[in-house]
């Protein structure tokens, strides 16, 4: 294991065999890195906003940077929000039900 940065909130980004990683030492959760079709991935720092920089070699060897953004996609936000407001809504009917 290779840490090669870490941000004001102690999240550190880093090397494992051929995975990058980020690790939260507050809570010991550890979020694995991968590009897709990469043969290795490296996480070289990681910033407060906790968006990552780091690189990976495609078959041939060849180094590619990447840029992971940590940030959920609106798209995800709203459909999440969508399924929080009906499973709310699902208990409230079923208590009404219950007690009637």
């Amino acid at each position: 294991m290779v840490a090669w940065g870490i941000n004001d909130a102690g999240l550190v980004a880093g090397y494992l065999a051929s995975s990058g990683f980020v690790w939260n030492p507050n809570d010991s959760s550890i979020v694995t890195l991968n590009v897709p079709g990469a043969i290795s991935t490296a996480a070289y720092g990681i910033n407060d906003s906790g968006v990552v920089v780091g690189r990976w070699l495609d078959s041939n060897n060849i180094a590619h940077g990447f840029i992971a953004d940590p940030t959920p996609e609106p798209s995800t936000l709203v459909l999440g929000s969508v399924g929080l407001v009906l499973v709310l809504l699902r208990f409230a009917l079923s208590r009404r039900l219950i007690r009637a």
